[in-house]
């Protein structure tokens, strides 16, 4: 595509200055994250059991690490270089290695099949006193350790000559339960700090091969090698205590000479588990000093602390008001988030102190100045909401050629950065200095970002930018991005996607990118030599260019130029789609729609007031056709002009509405030069350009787009016939509002059970939101002891009492009594007596006709007491008894209550009854049963009931 020297120059070397790329990576799990540890080389011998049955794997008596078939120290071990998460940059490296090769990984666990015939060693785990062997004090037995090996050799455990001075991380001592491979040792001395061990073993020729894995799982302290500094919980270092580690061993049965013992020789890499989960800062009450930030009363001070002690996947840092001089970056996948850009604001510190990030990203090595910076390696992701940037005009400027600034820089990582205010990156001292930007993503590698609702304003060469040899995939939606006005230091871009990226720039509000300098057309929005790009729904204004688009194949929809300048929309390539577009304004002698380029289709835009309104440049040649149909062409010096094409056939301008019904050149009318085709002109303005500039139609129902409760589905008559706002041609449950409350694929008019995803899980016909035991069949709901829990599924609705006899009495306030006679049955809860005895015991009376508490009483565990296996308690205060005798079948008893001097919500009457009496314990023991054949005494203020055993 040639350019014409009719249009202003694009900004083409001071986009490319901009230098920086957009790259955003995969998703990480959000599970249990590991750190690698250390690595260890040496072996592992398998001993058997001395009992006649050889190297049988069957009679395998123990596993023991070790550094060689003579050598019974530990396998030689050297810690990793990773930074450790929550220690300031610190690795196991920086803290461990001062002596390489000095550590050993010790290990030995009994195998499954052990008989005991050939005892399994001990090992020890030592703490450093002073410095010496001699004084290493013996802190017993355990199944693993790393430890620190002194000695008269400098080779750590390869030295037979060397021995245990500290065990800086060691598993737990005497815990039973180790399965190997879900088998457990006849001689049941296996111990719980190595767990889930498994061995898969193949043989070829002579040669065997052991793929070795497990858990090794710590004491939760590390062990300080220093005299006195004593132990510290692993927790203060992110870790949750457990090592995983695995390896292949290798051992050759040709050159065995040890009986009862094949050493298999290999390298054992070691893992940490790290503590995940939500991080907290706040400047004002935080403290970073071994603060891993995992509770919000105990918050971090500073966001790149929090940074660093998260996990590597999707934790969120969650950061509080206030306003926080820090530079961040980020090099792993989380959240950032903020209190809202009102309340939290990043404030760059002086340019002086930052530091800069030397990468290349696509275009050669560059120095990136940043206030965030966001440096992947293409598989994170990282997303950053709530915050305000502030570069307190303070950006770097100055460099080499090679040289970016960029205020969030966003590099090689998937994410979304939404709701944010970035502002004021620029520097005042320099400010027509190339490369300096605000929001910036780029990469090598196929990518996505997502740029949403963010505001920017105050920067200096670029606004938003994407760019980057990978393939970005950005969406730029919803942003409010402000220009500096009329300016000539600086050609400004609001939006840019340009140099290998891609995807969509819609419903921004894009501002004064109005460069009065010479032969540059600084533009609000700019698309660069990008082909299938969708730009929709934009507002501009007060740019010099305020769509400026060099694009193949893309669709240019719903945009608003209500107040053009001088060259408010200009398109250079081919076959593109420009529809329901609102130009208006140009002013003296500028176009509306300026293009160039081929089997462009231009329809239902609003043209108007503009010194021309659609302008073919030259390279609108014959034989490859630009249309412009079903427009609104109005109120323009001139029309279409297309006087430059150079040859047949004409641009096809039909079907167009010119301002009156004879067409152009007639009064009221626009006109037309020459190598235009107006013929058929419309009678009237078409229909379709009623969304021109109003956010488009993309459904072609002749409903805009922001009015349109289904822009995706043709849906004109805008039926909602459950007035959920969404239209019934995009509803998926047209008659339900909310469509489908439980999510489970079923519209509520059609869900036999709206609130229950699992549809009645149990069958029992009792939907599972309102069912007592949902994942149990209790068709009734019976609840005997109305805790909530059906029958079913609770192990204490069991009846469990029976009542004989039960009398009522009314008194007056204060003065009622009533008394019980009862077996009970305590066998569901074996811990009955003693809980009695020290949680105490409730009695519960009710009527059934209506359902009602008569009165409940307590007997506290202080004035219980188990006397034998019977349980005896008084109330002092009230004289109330109950005695639970027991009978000879163990936890049954005889049951005796006797309440007195309480007050009965009122006198039942035989019509109340069955009466219901339960007992209940603190540990929610809970008895119940009714009793029947009762009558009214003593003129109906007493009431007895009877039931024959």
């Amino acid at each position: 595509m040639r350019s014409s020297s009719r249009h202003p120059r694009v900004c083409r070397n001071a986009l490319l200055s901009v230098g920086a790329l957009v790259v955003l990576g995969a998703v990480q799990a959000r599970a249990q994250t590991t750190i690698p540890l250390a690595s260890s080389t040496g072996g592992i011998a398998v001993n058997y059991n001395n009992n006649g049955g050889g190297e049988n794997p069957l009679n395998q008596a123990y596993l023991r690490a070790q550094f060689s078939k003579t050598n019974t120290n530990g396998a030689e071990l050297n810690f990793d270089t990773t930074p450790l998460p929550g220690g300031g940059g610190l690795t196991w490296y920086d803290m461990f290695q001062a002596v390489p090769d000095q550590f050993g990984l010790d290990i030995i666990v009994e195998a499954a099949t052990s008989d005991g015939t050939n005892p399994t060693p001990v090992l020890n785990a030592f703490d450093n006193v002073d410095g010496t062997v001699a004084n290493a004090y013996n802190a017993g037995s355990v199944t693993w350790g790393i430890s620190d090996y002194k000695g008269p050799a400098a080779s750590g455990p390869a030295s037979p000559l060397n021995s245990i001075i500290n065990s800086l991380f060691r598993g737990g001592v005497g815990d039973p339960g180790h399965r190997l491979n879900g088998i457990i040792s006849p001689a049941s001395t296996l111990d719980g700090s190595v767990t889930n061990l498994t061995i898969v073993l193949t043989k070829v020729g002579t040669v065997f091969t052991a793929d070795i894995s497990g858990e090794l799982n710590t004491d939760g302290f590390i062990h300080w090698y220093a005299p006195g500094l004593g132990k510290s919980p692993i927790g203060n270092f992110a870790l949750t205590g457990k090592f995983f580690f695995e390896g292949t061993f290798t051992y050759d049965s040709a050159t065995d000479t040890n009986p009862l013992m094949d050493f298999y020789q290999g390298t054992t890499t070691i893992s940490a588990e790290v503590i995940c989960g939500d991080r907290f800062v706040d400047t004002a009450t935080g403290n970073d000093t071994g603060n891993i930030c995992t509770s919000a009363l105990s918050p971090c001070k500073t966001i790149q602390h929090a940074v660093i002690a998260a996990c590597p996947g999707d934790d969120t840092v969650n950061v509080a008001a206030g306003t926080y001089e820090e530079q961040v970056r980020i090099d792993k996948s989380l959240n950032l988030v903020g209190a809202g850009a009102g309340s939290t604001t990043i404030l760059a510190p002086p340019k002086a102190s930052r530091a800069t990030e030397d990468v290349d990203h696509g275009f050669g090595l560059r120095t990136y100045d940043y206030l965030v910076g966001v440096f992947g390696t293409g598989a994170e992701t990282v997303n950053i909401s709530g915050f305000t940037l502030d570069g307190n005009n303070d950006a770097k400027s100055s460099g080499p050629g090679t040289f970016r600034s960029q205020q969030l820089t966003f590099f090689n990582a998937n994410g979304t950065i939404e709701d944010n205010v970035l502002i004021d990156w620029q520097d005042p001292a320099a400010f027509g200095a190339q490369g300096v930007a605000t929001l910036v993503s780029g990469s090598l590698t196929p990518v996505t970002v997502n740029v949403l609702g963010n505001v920017i304003d105050g920067y200096q060469k670029g606004g938003i930018v994407a760019l980057g040899t990978g393939a970005v995939a950005a969406t730029i939606e919803g942003n409010t991005v402000a220009g500096a006005g009329p300016i000539t230091t600086t050609a400004q871009n609001g939006i840019q996607i340009s140099n290998g990226a891609g995807g969509s720039i819609i419903g921004n509000t894009v501002s004064d990118n109005n460069y009065r300098g010479s032969g540059w057309c600084s533009a609000g929005i700019l698309v660069n030599g990008v082909d299938g790009i969708t730009v929709q729904g934009n507002t501009l204004s007060g740019s010099l260019c305020d769509l400026l688009l060099i694009t193949n194949n893309s669709t240019i929809e719903g945009n608003d130029i209500a107040s053009a300048l001088e060259w408010p929309f200009s398109i250079l390539g081919n076959e593109n789609t420009v529809h329901k577009n609102y130009v208006n304004g140009s002013t003296a002698t500028y176009e509306g729609i300026y293009v160039d380029g081929s089997d462009n289709v231009l329809t239902c835009n609003r043209i108007t007031n503009n010194d021309t309104g659609i302008f073919f440049d030259s390279y609108s040649t014959a034989g490859t056709p630009n249309g412009a149909n079903q427009n609104t062409i109005v109120g323009n010096g001139t029309g279409i002009d297309g006087s430059l094409v150079l040859a047949p056939p004409d641009i096809d301008a039909t079907n167009n509405w010119w301002g009156c019904a004879a067409g152009p050149g007639n009064p009221g009318c626009d006109t037309v030069t020459p190598n235009v085709d107006a013929s058929s002109p419309a009678a009237g303005e078409p229909q379709c350009v009623t969304c021109a500039g109003a956010g488009g139609d993309t459904d072609g129902d002749e409903v805009c787009d922001p009015a349109d409760n289904c822009p995706d589905d043709p849906n004109p008559g805008q039926e909602d016939t459950d007035g959920d706002g969404v239209g019934d041609a995009c509803d998926p449950c047209p008659l339900d509002d909310p469509d489908d409350t439980d999510g489970d694929g079923l519209c509520n008019s059609d869900d036999a059970c709206p609130l229950d995803p699992d549809n009645d899980a149990d069958g029992d016909t009792v939907c599972g939101d309102v069912d007592n035991c949902p994942d149990d069949a209790n068709p009734g709901q019976e609840d005997f002891d109305n805790d909530g829990l059906g029958n079913a599924c609770d192990h204490d609705d069991v009846a469990g009492l029976s009542l004989r006899k039960v009398r009522t009495e009314k008194r007056g306030a204060g003065r009622d009594t009533y008394t019980v006679k009862a077996e009970l049955d305590g066998t569901p809860t074996p811990t009955f007596v003693g809980d009695v005895d020290t949680g105490g015991i409730t009695v519960i009376v009710e009527t059934t006709t209506p359902p009602g508490e008569l009165q409940a009483f307590t007997f506290s565990g202080n004035n219980c007491s188990v006397l034998g296996k019977n349980i005896k308690c008084r109330d002092p205060l009230t004289r109330s008894i109950i005695r639970l005798a027991a009978r000879s079948a163990t936890l049954f008893f005889k049951v005796e209550i006797s309440v007195k001097r309480v007050t009965l919500m009122h006198q039942p009457t035989a019509a109340e009854t069955p009466l219901v009496v339960r007992l209940q314990t603190a540990d929610f023991l809970d008895r119940r049963d009714d009793i029947g054949g009762c009558a009214e005494t003593t003129g109906g203020r007493a009431l007895r009931c009877r039931e024959l055993p």
